[in-house]
């Protein structure tokens, strides 16, 4: 939480909390309550917030034996001087994508859906993991992850519904939508929005491009990675949507309002230019 635009939006529902209840009942006591609710559940997800956020993706653990070359791969990395490397997990997905939860570099987690072993090619696998390693190290994910952790709930009623109609997280739904457009309308879009920190996601991106031994490997792997998606979108929950490497595009009519990274397009021609100017030469 040490991300300055997420502990920003955090405060500001903690605020929330409290004026809201203030305004319809007015009296201090329901102000202390709200605000004690806002502060209460930022620290259930300090705790407990990464199991949370696994669990709605459905996530299991990584079947190693299956994808032995990406698990050895993410075996070899380190997020930071005498860590460990990132749990790997998995998610029965046709959609490619791959993203990464964690509020702490020490206790991070790479998550793969089985359309991005099926749909990508190996180099463009490598080049996605190293970005997703670098955004552990960056903090990135850990900002993510905890404006996730918010997201989450403020977005509960579209999901509550979403459970009691039996539907699987982040498919589209009416009825979910229908309770989850005034929340989103009223917090979550500006929060998100306070949260997303699009200059750090550009700076990884760069970071990770110089950390390769082929330059072309992470615009080539976005590019790869939106072309999938625009065919097969990756139904996520709303508020996971920031933890995918890009915006996941699926089909839920607020999925527009949470845009919380740079329009890939644009990302991808940026590091173009870099790597271009890169000395390396490209090997096939």
């Amino acid at each position: 939480m040490s991300n300055g635009r997420v502990l920003s939006a955090w405060l500001i529902f903690v605020v929330v909390c409290a004026i809201t209840p203030w305004f319809i009942i007015q009296h201090w006591m329901s102000a202390l309550i709200g605000g004690t609710f806002g502060i209460l559940w930022w620290i259930v997800m300090i705790i407990w917030g990464d199991t949370i956020l696994l669990k709605t993706l459905g996530a299991e653990p990584l079947n190693v034996s299956e994808y032995f070359e990406i698990a050895k791969l993410v075996k070899t990395m380190r997020c930071g001087p005498g860590l460990s490397h990132p749990t790997m997990w998995q998610i029965n997905n046709f959609s490619a994508m791959v993203l990464s939860i964690g509020q702490t570099t020490k206790n991070s987690h790479i998550i793969f859906t089985k359309g991005y072993f099926d749909k990508l090619e190996d180099k463009v696998q490598i080049g996605l993991v190293y970005r997703e390693v670098e955004s552990i190290r960056q903090g990135l994910t850990a900002a993510n992850s905890a404006l996730a952790c918010l997201l989450w709930i403020i977005l509960l009623p579209g999901r509550i519904i979403t459970i009691l109609t039996r539907q699987k997280i982040g498919e589209p739904s009416i009825a979910s939508t229908i309770f989850n457009v005034l929340p989103a309308f009223l917090m979550g879009w500006s929060l998100g929005s306070i949260g997303a920190d699009k200059q750090l996601i550009n700076r990884v991106d760069s970071i990770t491009l110089k950390r390769l031994d082929n330059p072309d490997y992470i615009p080539y792997g976005l590019m790869k990675l939106q072309e999938s998606i625009l065919g097969a979108p990756f139904n996520c929950d709303l508020a996971a949507s920031g933890c995918c490497i890009i915006n996941p595009n699926n089909r839920d009519p607020l999925q527009l309002m949470f845009k919380l990274h740079p329009p890939t397009p644009k990302r991808i021609d940026r590091l173009r230019i870099k790597a271009k100017g890169s000395r390396r030469q490209f090997n096939n």
